[in-house]
Order: C-alpha cells, then sequence, then structure tokens
C-alpha cells in the first residue's frame, strides 16, 4: 500500500505512512482482542513490550515531523527492501537444534 500510494499515486511518505497506520490500527486492536480472548497473549512478556513500543512510537513520529522526507524515503526503502527479500526467501532453521 505505502509503494503504490508513494510511487504511483504521488502521495507524500509521511500522508501514506499516516493512511497505512489509519489501516493497521483497527485490525491490530481486532487481533489484540481475538488473542486476549483465546488466552494466546504473554502476558509478562507484553507488559514489559508496551512500555518501551509507546516510548519508541513516539520517537520514531518526532523523528518522522522533524527530519525532511527525502532523508528518511532511502533508510525506508531499503528497510522495505529487505523486508521483500525476506519474504521471498525465508531463513530456514534447522528442525533438529
Amino acid at each position: 500500500m505505502l509503494l503504490v500510494m508513494t510511487l504511483f499515486l504521488g502521495v507524500d511518505q509521511r500522508t501514506a505512512q499516516g493512511v497505512n497506520l489509519l489501516f493497521f490500527l483497527p485490525t491490530a486492536a481486532s487481533a489484540l482482542v481475538c488473542h486476549a480472548k483465546s488466552g494466546y497473549l504473554d502476558k509478562p512478556t507484553l507488559k514489559a513490550a508496551v512500555p518501551v513500543a509507546v516510548i519508541a512510537a513516539l520517537i520514531g513520529a518526532w523523528v518522522s515531523t522533524a527530519v525532511d522526507v527525502e532523508v528518511l524515503r532511502k533508510p525506508f526503502g531499503v528497510y522495505l527492501l529487505l523486508s521483500g527479500i525476506s519474504l521471498v526467501w525465508p531463513n530456514k532453521k534447522n528442525e533438529h537444534s
């Protein structure tokens, strides 16, 4: 969705990321509720991860507004490329270890 909006539709990267976030948040909230009802949440890990995630999100939001879009474009492109490569060629773990 981000690539289509930024590369083909000419949407600014920050706007595209905001739209992507608007679609992601309800989905994540729904998944969290479903996992909680099914008992699939590791509560100690969740309690440790949430404060760190909130701080990282705030720092990321600050960086995205403080830094020029052109500076963010290349690292974000590298991230998307590596993410795509990891989906195409997943790291196979040895099942015997």
